[in-house]
């Protein structure tokens, strides 16, 4: 037979080898049997038989038929299936189904399966497959085990008849004479997803390619490539007339009618070879799953067609551009493990991503580099010579399958793309791509020059291999000069682009950027990041030299839509420049410059420096007197945080930084304005005085300040609670409790102050104060009501009587004084009962001693134990309830006895 392709390709399938038979040969249905290099061929006699073939030494294949042959039936076999993975043959005739092993030896019918009309099988584990069998309106699902155990699944009732089966992993395409159905197994039913409408199409074709997970569905001489789930993937296959047969190989549909077999590339939807192969419209197919070889078969003859190497189809789509398929065959492959080496695949993308380049497609060429893990970020390098060449030399090219034009420079290739005869077309898709919004381009005319779409696809491939290089950077192991290319063309990609945010992201983690980076920085005027480059190599003093130079308004930063200059403000920068001088100071060993530039942070931000200090990471530079005389030149407040942290966190136990600490809090809480803008945040969130709550939490847990020193200031200041504090602690009660009653005016806290220090004498005292309070100060008789009305005030009467003025509203405290009064009672009462049945238990333990000691026994010179009988004489004996005497021994064991029961 002659074969030629319509698109170019050379042979996807070639024929190799065949056989023939006798004319009276009526062929049915034909399956592969992978394992035994055999083709199954059923007849219209109810005969079966086997093809074997196998490749010589030579190259040949050598196909063997001796004309033997097996009945299966006795009337037509419908349909052959190999089942694989359960190494077994399902053979459909006259409705009935029988299982029998690879070898064809003993059949096993399956059970209630009558009038079946057609079978299709997937895999459903690594020793079984699923198996279903249409009975004209039921589908009935088996499992059928490598034993060849047949399980029932599960049915479900259709409409129609069912003409024709296909499985696709889960999803059973179903064809009957008016539409087709899919049906998905779900919770083990099946579930109708998509009907075509209800006419006439013909004579239904079905066909699963099991490689891509796809089905093909005929209808009117046009084949629909479905996916699972039956949504259309791709374009249609257009059929010349309607197949007579289908089979597949890889991921091509072979479609036989008259005239040949038409091989189409199914990734692509196009057709991909056509082979003269007259055979007449009995034509059957069939595929062997492991080497895609192909079978065709008719009443007297059949030929087999060898797929071209995979290998060699892939390198041969790839040269003629047709990456999908390339691709798609390339996976294939590699998940059933045919490559020649485990890293082809690999490689296969990396070339595929090379030729895309040429062809301007960065984005998807990225995508495939990103895939692959043999491709080198060094491949990239001839794009961008200006910035690669001095490592040149150094970096070894990689060649992948040797089929990709040589990478050139990027502006060559745009001008290339942009100035050639393709220009129109290439800059179209260009435009509709990205910039369909920026320019406005007819085919044939240029409203605008090519050169500002160049310079717009140039910025936006830049920006694509950028955030290639940086997965790269992140995710590769590179060599430590691969390593410093790629970090420096990235920093120089991020310039071209102008994402400073990526640049500074960058220079901020750890990287190998080349010193030579230096110059075009400080020409651009990107001093930040050639802050970041420097502080990167080790060069601190010139890193905090130029932060402090942009903070202050000597250097200028260049303009930038992103980046911390751009994010944060000249405030916000100021900031972020004395957070990174502040970490060159925690660093640095010489003093002179911690002396110069740590008031400088400190007059920027003084949380930076001030976190600088309680870290203690100056210590070594500066003395604490050094610390304290700069930090009060500019505010009391930090002095005070700073000396909180040496008491609170380092311990600090001396008494005069103690009571400095103490003095220095109550001038600012006597002022609150001094605290300026060095308060805590909290604090201020809160509206609260900081050095006040600071002040009152340092003189209840600290002892080692002096308290009369810290009073007379107060007292000066007028800052009572902070004097009621010490007063409390130097034991002067009553001063306090005059100054919360009378002067803070706060009875509450006067009366808590009471219970917490002296109790109930406090608690007279404090009586005592609201009606006598002195001073020309009237009394407190509603204060003192209260007092007197809490319930667990325990006042004598008469002291209260006594303590009442002559003048005092005595109905006020009336109600008080009746339940002072009958509490008093009721209490005296309570006692009286309980000494009264003291007495009665009194009497009642007297009255059972005086009956215990009343019992009196006889012991005479004949008196013996009742237990052992022995005499009791002038032993020492026991009396037991009902007045038995026994013997010492005979107690004793009586009482042990007892004790263990």
């Amino acid at each position: 037979p002659q074969t030629h392709t319509d698109t170019g390709m050379d042979h996807v399938l070639r024929v190799v080898g065949g056989c023939t038979w006798p004319g009276d040969v009526q062929p049915t249905c034909m399956a592969h049997q992978s394992r035994k290099q055999e083709v199954l061929v059923g007849d219209s006699h109810g005969y079966l038989r086997r093809i074997r073939w196998q490749w010589e030494s030579g190259g040949e294949l050598q196909v063997q038929w001796n004309g033997e042959k097996q009945r299966v039936s006795g009337k037509k076999i419908q349909q052959i299936l190999v089942l694989d993975e359960a190494r077994a043959v399902a053979i459909l005739a006259n409705g009935d189904v029988n299982i029998y092993d690879e070898n064809m030896g003993e059949a096993h019918a399956i059970q209630g399966v009558r009038n079946a009309t057609s079978m299709a099988a997937s895999r459903s584990g690594r020793n079984s497959t699923r198996l279903v069998i249409a009975c004209k309106r039921n589908l009935l699902v088996f499992q059928v085990k490598r034993d060849r155990e047949i399980k029932f699944e599960y049915s479900s009732e259709l409409l129609e008849n069912v003409e024709s089966l296909a499985c696709v992993q889960d999803s059973f395409f179903i064809a009957t004479k008016q539409n087709y159905l899919l049906c998905q197994i779900k919770d083990k039913t099946c579930e109708e997803l998509m009907a075509s409408p209800s006419r006439k199409l013909g004579k239904t074709m079905l066909h699963s390619i099991t490689t891509l997970d796809r089905a093909v569905l005929v209808s009117e001489s046009v084949g629909i490539l479905t996916d699972t789930e039956g949504l259309p993937v791709g374009s249609t296959l257009p059929f010349p007339v309607n197949p007579t047969a289908m089979t597949d190989s890889s991921i091509f549909l072979c479609a036989a009618d008259e005239a040949g077999i038409r091989v189409y590339d199914c990734v692509n939807s196009r057709l991909a070879q056509n082979i003269e192969l007259p055979m007449g419209t009995s034509v059957l197919m069939a595929t062997d799953r492991d080497s895609g070889m192909v079978t065709v078969c008719n009443y007297n003859r059949v030929v087999f067609l060898a797929p071209l190497g995979l290998e060699d189809q892939v390198c041969d789509l790839i040269a003629r551009q047709e990456f999908d398929s390339a691709l798609a065959i390339a996976k294939i492959m590699d998940a059933k493990a045919l490559c020649s080496s485990s890293c082809w695949l690999a490689d296969v993308q990396a070339e595929i991503g090379l030729s895309k380049l040429v062809e301007l497609e960065f984005e998807q060429a990225m995508e495939l580099f990103k895939e692959s893990t043999t491709f080198c970020p060094s491949s990239l390098f001839p794009l961008f010579p200006e910035y690669t060449k001095f490592w040149e030399a150094s970096v070894e090219r990689v060649d992948y399958l040797g089929l990709h034009s040589p990478v050139c420079p990027l502006e060559d290739l745009l001008v290339e793309a942009l100035y050639s005869s393709a220009a129109p077309s290439i800059l179209q898709k260009m435009i509709q791509d990205k910039y369909a919004s920026m320019v406005n381009i007819q085919v044939g005319l240029f409203d605008v020059g090519p050169e500002v779409v160049k310079q717009s696809y140039a910025v936006h491939s830049k920006q694509v291999i950028a955030k290639y290089l940086e997965h790269a950077r992140m995710s590769i192991n590179l060599e430590h000069h691969e390593s410093e290319c790629v970090h420096t063309l990235l920093a120089n990609l991020y310039l071209d682009t102008g994402d400073i945010a990526g640049l500074e992201h960058l220079l901020v983690a750890e990287n190998l950027c080349s010193e030579a980076l230096t110059e075009r920085l400080t020409r651009e005027s990107r001093f930040h990041a050639l802050a970041l480059l420097l502080r990167s190599k080790g060069k601190y003093h010139d890193a905090a030299n130029l932060w402090v130079k942009l903070a202050d308004g000597k250097l200028e930063e260049a303009i930038a839509d992103t980046g911390a200059l751009a994010d944060t403000g000249t405030i916000g920068f100021r900031v972020l420049a004395a957070g990174y001088v502040a970490d060159y100071l925690a660093e640095s060993n010489s003093e002179e410059e911690v002396r110069t530039l740590l008031p400088w942070v400190f007059d920027v931000h003084w949380e930076s420096g001030m976190k600088l200090l309680v870290g203690g990471m100056l210590t070594k530079s500066l003395t604490r007197d050094e610390i304290m005389a700069m930090l009060q030149e500019r505010s009391d407040t930090l002095a005070c945080q700073y000396m909180c942290h040496l008491v609170e966190n380092e311990k600090v136990e001396e008494s005069a930084l103690h009571t400095k600490l103490a003095l220095m809090l109550a001038n600012i809480a006597q002022d609150p304005s001094m605290e300026s803008d060095h308060a805590l945040p909290n604090a201020k969130e809160t509206g609260d005085c900081w050095a006040k709550a600071k002040l009152t939490s340092f003189l209840e847990t600290s002892v080692h300040y002096d308290k009369k020193q810290i009073l007379v200031a107060v007292q000066e200041l007028g800052l009572k609670d902070i004097e009621v504090i010490l007063l409390k602690k130097l034991g002067r009660h009553s001063e306090a409790l005059r100054i919360i009653a009378l002067e803070i005016g706060d009875c509450a806290a006067a009366e808590k102050y009471c219970r917490e220090q002296g109790g109930r004498a406090l608690l007279l005292e404090l009586f005592h104060l609201y009606l006598h309070p002195k001073d020309n100060v009237d009394p407190m008789y509603e204060a003192a009501a209260s007092l007197l009305d809490q319930p667990d005030s325990q006042f004598d009467p008469r002291e209260l009587l006594d303590a009442f003025p002559n003048h005092f509203p005595i109905q006020k405290a009336a109600h008080v004084l009746q339940r002072i009064f009958h509490s008093q009672i009721q209490s005296y009462h309570q006692q009286k009962i309980a000494i009264n049945l003291a007495k009665v238990e009194h009497l009642r333990s007297s009255s059972e001693k005086f009956q215990e000691f009343s019992h009196c026994v006889s012991v005479t010179s004949s008196s013996s134990c009742s237990f052992c009988c022995s005499r009791i004489n002038t032993s020492i004996f026991a009396l037991l309830p009902g007045n038995k005497i026994v013997c010492y021994r005979c107690y004793s064991s009586f009482v042990a006895n007892a004790g263990s029961k």
